[in-house]
């Protein structure tokens, strides 16, 4: 794990008592413009003892009024969104219609060409603003895929890709700014949690179906990459 790694995770971990980012609504913001399918490639997790400790971890956390837990099938790493929005015709930069799609699966597999399956250490609970999240300890592989995937034609290239980019799980998101600091403290008291540790095989390019009413959004596989 590099030096510049762990500053970025502490970095953040010391601002955790500002203000959250409430998430009022995902598919209406400024942001998506109404627009509800956003590309993305991540790192499912689907290992069941990661799934059952993670939501004992959201038991707590859903003890606070500000917090709003995400359901076990959204738990996943992002590896690298690619700010682009799938689309039937395409009128902005930051669009990508479904003739597109795969041009970018076809550079993905390039970019993604020579990556090994790694394991990854989910553990230690941090505070990224609109996120309580689990950082994800893989000594950089997650990094250097977003690095990777960060030069494909077409993709956008984000404030907190690499070299800022930190791996995470996200547990919850802010609904209201109420308990947050009784939060904070709770955070500091757990700190040091183990959510636990799997094989990374694959990584899988998903729509995000981002929610107009509900509160989370749906991840629909596109199509998945293996590793070697």
């Amino acid at each position: 794990m590099d030096d510049e790694w762990v500053a970025g995770y502490q970095r953040l971990w010391e601002m955790r008592t500002q203000a959250p980012i409430v998430t009022e609504n995902w598919a209406n913001s400024e942001w998506a413009k109404g627009r509800t399918d956003y590309l993305t490639f991540l790192i499912r997790v689907e290992a069941p003892e990661i799934i059952t400790t993670a939501q004992k971890v959201q038991k707590g956390l859903r003890a606070f009024k500000c917090a709003d837990p995400f359901p076990a099938e959204y738990l996943h790493l992002t590896v690298k969104e690619t700010g682009c929005f799938l689309v039937d015709e395409k009128d902005s930069e930051d669009e990508i219609t479904r003739e597109g799609i795969n041009k970018l699966v076809e550079s993905a597999t390039e970019s993604l060409d020579g990556m090994k399956g790694f394991k990854v250490d989910i553990r230690n609970m941090n505070h990224f603003r609109s996120n309580i999240v689990a950082e994800a300890h893989d000594g950089g592989e997650i990094r250097k895929m977003n690095r990777k995937l960060m030069g494909m034609e077409g993709v956008q290239a984000m404030k907190y890709d690499y070299p800022r980019f930190l791996p995470h799980m996200s547990l919850c998101q802010f609904k209201e700014a109420e308990e947050h600091e009784k939060l904070v403290g709770y955070l500091e008291e757990n700190r040091e949690t183990i959510l636990g540790e799997f094989r990374v095989e694959s990584v899988d390019l998903v729509k995000a179906i981002l929610p107009v009413k509900e509160r989370y959004p749906v991840l629909e596989t596109i199509h998945t990459f293996r590793l070697g």
